[in-house]
């Protein structure tokens, strides 16, 4: 079965599909600044990309479905605060997904698949608390997976698997490390994606990278170093780098998609979700207290 848009069909053709095997995607981040060198919809154009990428993956192995893509939410809350950056309450975006997946699983639809490439905390277990509500109130299969790969980066559970299919130094591996904010991942992605949106300054843009504790610093790409809103090393971007790394990336979304639909059991909570409140609690107090020292 092809994939659809849901703009673009009839509701008597959507009624037409089997529940039991059709799957809705909806790609949810925000327009947020990405340095000097890079448009606001970058979170958004990577979301749709891996929509766009799980999709194709999860249709050669199910041709027997139908994939829906839902029309993009720019929406995303916990964003570096510079013009363009739409910031939206964590509460509001977990409602708006709740209320435009509900919107479909009360026709009996079973399948719902959140895209995401933003890695702001809490819009991340916005969308997580919004799939695993609609999961409960219509006993479906929603789930929001980027949770999920976010922590298992940071966590390291990747890094020796990325450094050898991504083809890696230490040295590559330790500066990607670093990399957080419209850095080397994100404009070698750009460079895939939409190379007619990167502005060719990032090859001049000095490396930007701070401690962990700095990052507790509101707004901190855009007050330090050289003030421009990214963090890492953007003059590294590659399309090389992309293509390896979405490829990874895909791949790793596909094998929890398949885990959630086909494995009879439901993924466990991401840490994100499960250290939920111990973590922005933390958070916050932290932010208070170097805002004092600030002020």
């Amino acid at each position: 079965m092809p994939s659809y848009k849901l703009e673009e069909l009839r509701y008597t053709q959507l009624d037409a599909f089997e529940r039991s095997k059709t799957l809705f995607v909806l790609a949810v981040s925000p327009l947020e600044e990405h340095g000097p060198h890079l448009p606001l919809g970058v979170d958004a154009f990577n979301a749709e990309y891996f929509s766009d990428e799980i999709t194709r993956g999860f249709l050669t192995k199910h041709p027997e479905w139908n994939v829906v893509r839902i029309p993009t939410l720019f929406v995303g809350s916990f964003l570096f605060d510079a013009p363009g950056s739409i910031r939206v309450r964590p509460r509001t975006i977990r409602n708006l997904v709740v209320d435009t997946l509900s919107s479909l699983a009360k026709y009996g639809y079973q399948h719902f698949l959140i895209s995401n490439a933003h890695g702001g905390p809490t819009h991340v277990i916005a969308l997580e608390q919004a799939a695993r509500i609609v999961s409960r109130r219509f006993g479906v299969r929603a789930l929001s997976y980027s949770g999920h790969l976010i922590w298992s980066f940071l966590s390291g559970q990747y890094w020796q698997e990325m450094k050898e299919q991504l083809q890696l130094s230490d040295s590559d591996l330790e500066l990607l490390k670093q990399d957080s904010h419209a850095g080397e991942w994100e404009t070698s992605m750009m460079l895939k994606l939409r190379p007619d949106l990167v502005d060719p300054s990032y090859k001049q843009l000095k490396p930007f990278t701070v401690r962990p504790a700095q990052r507790l610093r509101p707004n901190y790409p855009l007050k330090m170093g050289e003030k421009l809103g990214y963090v890492g090393h953007p003059s590294r971007a590659n399309e090389s780098l992309a293509g390896l790394s979405s490829k990874f990336l895909t791949e790793k979304a596909l094998e929890l998609v398949e885990k959630e639909l086909f494995s009879g059991e439901r993924l466990p909570a991401s840490a994100f979700y499960k250290f939920r409140w111990i973590a922005l609690a933390i958070l916050l107090v932290a932010l208070i207290a170097v805002a004092a020292l600030i002020l």
